[in-house]
């Protein structure tokens, strides 16, 4: 998603990653049930500010040895995660 701001990844509800475009993580999680949550953080660019309402959580269940790779797109209801592909 093209975007000068740094945008925040929660896990949890727990800041767990901080993103610029073209930037990439990862993460070793256990097993179960997952919250995701995608928040523009405020920064040095005008307009990172973020919105008075925070974004919706999407939930995902990961099993063990899971692999997954996810994209951020932005949607009417501002930013998601979208599955990719692996690309090994």
């Amino acid at each position: 998603m093209p975007t000068n701001c740094e945008i925040g990844l929660y896990l949890n509800d727990q800041l767990a990653g901080r993103l610029f475009q073209e930037q990439a993580t990862s993460f070793n999680l256990p097993a179960g049930n997952l919250s995701l949550r995608l928040k523009l953080l405020p920064g040095q660019s005008p307009g990172c500010l973020p919105g008075l309402l925070a974004p919706p959580a999407q939930n995902i269940t990961l099993k063990a040895g899971d692999v997954r790779k996810l994209r951020i797109a932005q949607g009417p209801d501002g930013m998601y995660l979208k599955p990719a592909a692996l690309e090994y």
